[in-house]
């Protein structure tokens, strides 16, 4: 008679007790570390400041459209430098021009027929169409009147207010005597209304009327000598 082996018993253990839980995470820790993930990830997308190139051309492109069909190469950045120059160079001109040609004139004021009763001038005298003259005086052709050269009109008006305002030229209003050259006796008076832009220093343009008192009318150019009065 056979015996059945029992079947292996197995042996029974208590269950193994579950892993210790983690300690608590510092809340504070936690905090600060995802703040600073915040803002290392905001920090990556931060637009740089911009140089002042990058301001110069902003402000180009926003002023000028692309000038292709000027040339290829030029472009909004070279024109807009170029009219900074262009106007730089016009503030400098509107600065310095007054003052040079002021003490040019100053300076050729030595050489002018200036008013003097001790002097006779010597000239060209010719006639010209009267109207309104650059001392603000309208005239007509039968008065007797004169042009006198702009270089002696702008010369004494140097260092005065008449240099911005023609009207107030000291010359206006003043009276020359005039005579032809060659011609002894007595001569014509006329009094200073306007500038020749044609006329030499010692040049006098006078009013028909005036012309006809040393010359005739279509003689057109004479000789003549005069003095202030």
């Amino acid at each position: 008679m056979a015996f059945k082996t029992p079947p292996p018993t197995t042996k029974m253990t208590p269950e193994d007790p579950p892993p210790p839980a983690p300690p608590p995470k510092d809340e504070k820790a936690v905090s600060a570390t995802s703040s600073t993930t915040a803002i290392d990830a905001e920090a990556g997308v931060l637009p740089l400041r911009p140089t002042l190139l990058d301001r110069y051309n902003n402000l180009a492109h926003r002023l000028f459209p692309q000038p292709y069909y000027f040339h290829p190469l030029l472009t909004r950045e070279r024109l807009f430098a170029s009219l900074l120059a262009l106007l730089s160079l016009i503030l400098l001109l509107a600065i310095i021009l007054p003052s040079v040609l002021t003490h040019k004139s100053r300076h050729n004021t030595t050489t002018l027929p200036l008013p003097s009763h001790a002097k006779l001038y010597t000239g060209d005298g010719t006639y010209y169409n009267t109207g309104l003259g650059s001392c603000g005086i309208t005239s007509n052709d039968s008065e007797m009147v004169v042009a006198i050269g702009w270089q002696l009109y702008d010369g004494m008006a140097a260092g005065t207010a008449a240099q911005w305002n023609p009207n107030a030229n000291p010359a206006c209003g003043r009276k020359i005597w005039a005579r032809r050259v060659g011609r002894d006796g007595a001569g014509i008076v006329v009094k200073v209304v306007d500038r020749c832009t044609g006329c030499k220093a010692t040049d006098l343009d006078f009013s028909p009327a005036a012309f006809k008192g040393i010359a005739e009318e279509w003689e057109g150019r004479v000789g003549v000598e005069w003095t202030w009065l």
